[in-house]
Parts: structure tokens; C-alpha cells; sequence
């Protein structure tokens, strides 16, 4: 299931009380999300990958996390800088603008 889908989805959901995000204000608030926590996490991992090491160390929101490498996250990495990387120059432009006010651009546009 896409992230947008999902949004979709949420969106329409019964019983829910409160108020809602916009779709566009759920979809940047989740690209937050990844920016400050699952990229640093897919950047160490494959830091560590790339070492020979077998342990992740590292601080998100000034928590610290120890954890095994995953060799998964570190080819779902690749994919998404190879995918960024064959973009044509038009929507790579598009995105970085979007990925750069998130904090997304630079672990993705890294190799």
C-alpha cells in the first residue's frame, strides 16, 4: 500500500474524533517523520553494513538506539538513491526542493 493510499484511506475513516490533517499536511508531516528518524537510521545502517560491523548505534530525539544491522534497509537505501539518481532533471528538480525543506535530500542525493 502506497503512503498516499494510505493517507486516503485515513482520511475517510469512520469514528475517528478530532480534527485532520490535509492530505498535503499528513503526507510533509510523514516525510518529517522519515527525514528525522528513518533515513539517519537507513545512513547508519548502511554505514555499518558498508564496515563489516554488526551492531547499529545511534540518537534520534535524544534517545539512544542499539540494534542489529538489517541487510534489507541497506538495499532499500540503494534503491532509492539509484531510483532519485535516474530521474530526469525536471522532476529531480521538482523533488529536491520538496526533499530539501524536509531534510530529506541530502541522504537520499548521497552515494
Amino acid at each position: 500500500m502506497t503512503l498516499n493510499h494510505w493517507v486516503r484511506r485515513l482520511d475517510v475513516a469512520s469514528g475517528a474524533e478530532g480534527e485532520w490533517y490535509s492530505r498535503s499536511q499528513a503526507l510533509r508531516r510523514s516525510f518529517e517523520l522519515q527525514a528525522n528518524l528513518y533515513l539517519p537510521f537507513l545512513v547508519a545502517n548502511a554505514d555499518v553494513s558498508g564496515k563489516g560491523l554488526e551492531r547499529v548505534e545511534m540518537s534520534v530525539w535524544d534517545l539512544q538506539y542499539v540494534l542489529a544491522r538489517f541487510k534489507y534497509q541497506v538495499k532499500f537505501l540503494q534503491q532509492l538513491r539509484s531510483k532519485l539518481s535516474r530521474l530526469g532533471s525536471q522532476d529531480k528538480s521538482a523533488l529536491q526542493q520538496f526533499l530539501e525543506r524536509i531534510g530529506c535530500w541530502e541522504p537520499l542525493a548521497s552515494s
